[in-house]
């Protein structure tokens, strides 16, 4: 119908950050290991990193591939975002 509507929401980044990770879970399901996955984020590599490795370990997917958020989302986003993209 044209209007964008939260999926949920989740207050402080350790819970979103747990549950993104659940969500890709529930995506994949079983087929982690021949998912294709990225993680990109705003000036927080290390952050992107970790969530990269938690990835491969719940997944048992290849390493993301890891990437820098364009300025047109960071702009809405800001500094510190994190986000992850998968399709199987």
């Amino acid at each position: 119908e044209g209007a964008i509507e939260p999926l949920e929401q989740v207050r402080s980044k350790r819970k979103a950050t747990a549950r993104m990770l659940a969500l890709v879970e529930e995506h994949v399901g079983n087929n982690g290991s021949t998912s294709k996955v990225a993680v990109t984020n705003a000036l927080v590599p290390a952050e992107a990193e970790a969530i990269g490795r938690e990835l491969i370990g719940r997944l048992g997917c290849d390493m993301p591939l890891m990437g820098d958020l364009g300025p047109v989302i960071g702009t809405h986003t800001g500094p510190g975002c994190v986000g992850i993209a998968t399709y199987i």
